[in-house]
């Protein structure tokens, strides 16, 4: 998916069970619905956490929030709306699926920078 500038917008939701779910494996509204820990993205909040539901949003992210957020979110108009919700687990394993969010993050951004240097260096 493209927002404006042309830049890609790339995301990752990690699940309670350490599945993932990725803009690599398909649209926002594909993802699986429910166990969701973390999502990352290399636009807007980085890493959203803790939320009760989770939202695509029109401008290419997620974004996170409650009961009242999703009857709002639902109510405007617009095409293309997709909700996963969160699930409660265990602390340590919390902050081990926000690593693996992170780390898929650091990676992500540095192949993103990696790739605009050499399309910049090419079309010099």
């Amino acid at each position: 998916m493209e927002r404006g500038g042309g830049v890609a917008s790339r995301w990752l939701i990690v699940y309670h069970d350490t599945a993932t779910f990725s803009d690599s494996d398909g649209d926002p509204w594909d993802a699986p619905g429910w166990g969701v820990t973390v999502i990352a993205q290399t636009n807007g909040t980085n890493i959203l956490k803790g939320g009760e539901g989770y939202y695509w949003w029109d401008h290419d992210q997620w974004f996170s929030g409650d009961l009242m957020g999703l009857f709002q979110y639902l109510a405007e108009p617009g095409d293309g709306k997709a909700v996963v919700f969160g699930k409660w687990i265990d602390r340590d394993q919390y902050y081990e699926r926000q690593d693996q969010a992170k780390q898929w993050l650091n990676t992500t951004t540095t192949q993103i920078a990696a790739t605009a240097t050499t399309t910049k260096k090419a079309g010099s």
